[in-house]
């Protein structure tokens, strides 16, 4: 196992790798030609490294931190009010504060 024993679920039987190789002709060579690589016994595929966009948790916007964020108050992912934070929300209905549409969350 990769992943540490008092982190894992009750019934995991899988973790999460990440193996960061040198841009090259091997990493070409893997990705394009081979797309497997042997752990243990098993065929594991490869994939180029899908990188999450960073999103604020204070205000949700994209690019920055909340650590940086230049907002005074707490927006909701979940309802997109100010005031209070995404973990605090009681809200039932759901409001994307990125593309302004009811119906999901901003994340």
């Amino acid at each position: 196992w990769i992943k540490a024993v008092d982190r894992r679920s009750k019934n995991q039987r899988t973790a999460h790798l990440l193996i960061t190789l040198a841009e090259g002709e091997e990493v070409e060579r893997l990705l394009t030609r081979r797309r497997h690589i042997s752990v243990w016994g098993r065929m594991i595929p490869v994939e180029r490294d899908q990188k999450i966009p960073v999103r604020c948790a204070k205000c949700q916007c994209f690019s920055h931190y909340a650590s940086d964020c230049l907002e005074t108050d707490d927006t909701c992912g979940k309802c997109g009010e100010k005031g209070h934070k995404t973990k605090e929300c009681n809200s039932m209905t759901t409001h994307c504060i990125n593309c302004k549409e009811d119906g999901h969350k901003s994340f």
